[in-house]
């Protein structure tokens, strides 16, 4: 029987910079390649933990849909690096975060 690797990331993220982010996982996807099954990103971490303002127009605009090319980004990341991940993220579907 083979064992699942799990790893846990907490690296530094940015609230409300997607991108910064994004490089963050990808930094992390490359330097666990061959290492680990699935990485464990934290709470929030593709926008950042505190990147809600509580302003419904503001925080629309950060929100991701599950068809964005942030999550398109994220599924091709897992079949370059052989590495499942959790990604926590704040979601928008249509108008309803």
């Amino acid at each position: 029987m083979e064992l699942m690797r799990i790893g846990l990331v907490s690296y530094r993220c940015e609230n409300r910079n997607i991108e910064f982010n994004m490089s963050q996982i990808e930094r992390a996807l490359m330097a666990s390649k061959g290492n680990v099954d699935l990485l464990c990103f934290g709470e929030a971490f593709l926008q950042g933990f505190d990147s809600l303002c509580w302003d419904y127009e503001a925080d629309k605009e950060i929100a991701v849909e599950l068809t964005s090319e942030t999550m398109n980004r994220l599924q091709t990341w897992t079949a370059k690096y052989g590495i499942s991940m959790v990604v926590g993220y704040i979601e928008r579907d249509r108008e309803k975060l």
